[in-house]
């Protein structure tokens, strides 16, 4: 599933359709979502280790509206657009929130495991960008640990 938001069990699941519907036809769908997700976020939330629950929704509502518009279904049962532009919404700041945190990520990973006075830049500059994240930007930043470990030895070495 790297490359795709939905599983083709996901999208059948969110059609309600038999098991017998075409699985060609549900990947079909399933790739339309994932890149309906990552063209309006601009972030590819497929390649996540575990994909983001909001993501899941809009490919879900993104296959249903697709779905029941092809099939001449159209009615306002089937209408998905207020809750497709809202969890867009929701989607670009956790997209914004991701991007930011990579930054840091990115930063810290540059500080190697044995530290020396000659690391300081790298250290303040990535403690520098880490300070300046959103609260709600903070989970993403995964070797956080890192950091602290690198700022003790850092302390020790002067």
């Amino acid at each position: 599933m790297a490359d795709k938001v939905l599983t083709v069990d996901q999208v059948r699941k969110a059609l309600s359709v038999d098991d017998d519907f075409d699985s060609t036809e549900l990947d079909r769908y399933a790739s339309l979502a994932s890149a309906f997700v990552k063209q309006k976020t601009r972030y590819n939330f497929a390649t996540d280790t575990v994909v983001h629950p909001l993501a899941v929704q809009l490919a879900t509502l993104y296959c249903r509206q697709q779905y029941y518009n092809g099939a001449g279904d159209y009615n306002k049962d089937h209408d998905y657009t207020i809750g497709i532009s809202s969890l867009i919404i929701d989607l670009q700041c956790v997209a914004d929130s991701k991007k930011a945190a990579k930054v840091v990520y990115d930063l810290i990973a540059l500080i190697p495991g044995t530290v020396t006075l000659s690391d300081e830049p790298k250290i303040v500059a990535a403690r520098t960008a880490y300070d300046q994240l959103f609260d709600q930007d903070l989970e993403y930043v995964s070797n956080y640990s890192t950091l602290v470990a690198a700022e003790a030895a850092l302390l020790v070495l002067r």
